[in-house]
């Protein structure tokens, strides 16, 4: 298997399996950032890497906004952290990030002492950028201690769609949750993409 954007790195839909292959590399304090660019909107609701390197340490997992003047990672905008057991595998965090479409971000994994590093491949399409002496993944990147053309087996995984309307009505003593609403126009029912109500003045949104 190869580090494949869409498969076993970048934004997906579901989690990966499986050794990724690539390079196993280790550090002491370190965090490595990946670039990947988003080809819808939404929310993240876990960030995951393959750690290829035995020992046990803790991990913080990350994602960056870009910089697109120095093209490096910028501000962190959300992040969790883990436990490395001795196994290698893939590990995960959860997050909750919303990402706007078409737009370049960084997934990072950062370790608290000598620990594995990403698994990662060379590939002229991709870019990585470490820093060293971590002892967290900074809120602020700032300059980079290294640069290099590889890909990263690191993920974002997109969270479900929320469904219904967050509207309920009562039906017998009991609240029933309303997945859609329509309303007629011309004697053809038109689906209501959102709905206000206004209190003091202000309009609040319904759904």
């Amino acid at each position: 298997m190869t580090i494949t954007e869409g498969t076993n790195c970048g934004f997906l839909d579901t989690v990966p399996t499986g050794d990724p292959g690539g390079t196993s590399g280790f550090g002491d304090r370190i965090i490595s950032a990946c670039k990947f660019t988003t080809s819808q909107a939404g929310k993240i609701n876990e960030i995951g890497a393959y750690l290829g390197y035995h020992t046990e340490n803790d991990f913080e997992f990350a994602i960056y906004s870009h910089d697109s003047g120095n093209n490096r990672p910028s501000s962190k905008l959300g992040s969790g952290t883990g436990r490395y057991d001795d196994d290698v595998g893939w590990y995960s965090v959860v997050v909750d990030v919303t990402l706007t479409n078409a737009t370049t971000y960084w997934l990072a994994a950062q370790a608290d002492g000598f620990m594995s590093v990403i698994d990662y491949s060379s590939n002229a399409s991709y870019k990585r950028d470490i820093k060293t002496e971590q002892s967290s993944a900074p809120a602020s990147w700032g300059s980079s201690d290294s640069t290099d053309t590889s890909i990263c087996a690191i993920y974002a995984i997109w969270a479900p769609a929320a469904t219904g309307t967050n509207t309920q009505i009562n039906i017998g003593d009991d609240w029933k949750e309303i997945e859609g609403v329509q309303i007629n126009i011309g004697d053809t029912w038109k689906a209501v993409a959102g709905m206000q109500i206004n209190i003091g003045d202000t309009w609040k949104e319904i759904f």
